[in-house]
C-alpha cells in the first residue's frame, strides 16, 4: 500500500510539474496500477528497464488527460468503499481490491469492493 500511494505522488508531481516521462521501481503492484492508468488512457505507455518502470504520460493541447489526482487513502486512514457505493461514484476511483488495482468501474464489472486509493479526474 505505502508504495502504491508513493508512486501516486510521484504521478502527481510528475503532472503538476508537466513532465511527459517519470521513473518509478517495479513491484507487481506498481505494475497493476499503472497498467489501470494506461486502461483509462491517462498515461501512453509503460516500459519496463530491469527494474524501473518508465511512465509516459498523456498531454492533449498541453495539458494532461489526468488533470486531478486526488489521494484519499493514507497509510493512518483507508477508505473502504463497497461495491453497492461504487454504483453511485460521479468520477473514477482507483481501487485496491483482490483483482489487484482496479478502476470502480472495472471493480462494478467483477462485483467486488476495494481500498479507494485516489480519485482520478
Amino acid at each position: 500500500m505505502q508504495r502504491l500511494l508513493s508512486v501516486l505522488a510521484i504521478l502527481k508531481q510528475s503532472i503538476v510539474s508537466k513532465k511527459r516521462y517519470c521513473q518509478v521501481r517495479n513491484t507487481p503492484g506498481v505494475l497493476n496500477l499503472l497498467l489501470c492508468l494506461y486502461r483509462l488512457g491517462y498515461c501512453s505507455a509503460v516500459k519496463r528497464n530491469g527494474n524501473q518502470l518508465t511512465i509516459s504520460l498523456t498531454y492533449v493541447n498541453g495539458m494532461s488527460s489526468l488533470r486531478q489526482l486526488k489521494m484519499i487513502t493514507k497509510l493512518s486512514h483507508k477508505k473502504c468503499i463497497s461495491l453497492k457505493k461504487s454504483f453511485r461514484l460521479q468520477s473514477i476511483y482507483l481501487l485496491s481490491t483482490s483483482k489487484g488495482v482496479i478502476s470502480h468501474l472495472e471493480a462494478i464489472s467483477y462485483g467486488v469492493g476495494g481500498v479507494a486509493l485516489a480519485i482520478c479526474n
